[in-house]
Formats: structure tokens, sequence, C-alpha cells
């Protein structure tokens, strides 16, 4: 598994980021099942009304 790799060369956190339209939220509801927690919200960043939203996980 990707995360067991990056903490076996020595990786302490996973940033990951996803649109935030309606098409992604299968995407963002992933990462929250996974463990990541949302940590920022950078708005209108792909477009207006498209947020970029970056979560992370602490390995």
């Amino acid at each position: 598994m990707t995360e067991e790799k990056i903490a076996g060369l020595g990786g302490k956190r996973i940033y990951v980021d996803t649109s935030s339209r309606p098409l992604y939220e299968p995407t963002r509801l992933f990462y929250e099942k996974c463990g990541y927690r949302k940590e920022a919200v950078l708005k209108d960043f792909y477009a207006e009304g498209d947020s970029k939203f970056i979560y992370s996980k602490a390995l």
C-alpha cells in the first residue's frame, strides 16, 4: 500500500487535494473514510465556486 511505502521511507504525513465540486463528493468521502482530515480550503481555486480541499493524514 502507498501509505506503508511512504511510512517505510520515513514519511510522517500525506497530503491530498481535490475539488469542492459535487462530482468529487465520492472522492472526499473516500479520503475521510481512509482517515484523512480536511486541513484547508482554498476558495475559488480552480474557478469561481470551485474550491480546493486539502486533506492530510498522519502516518
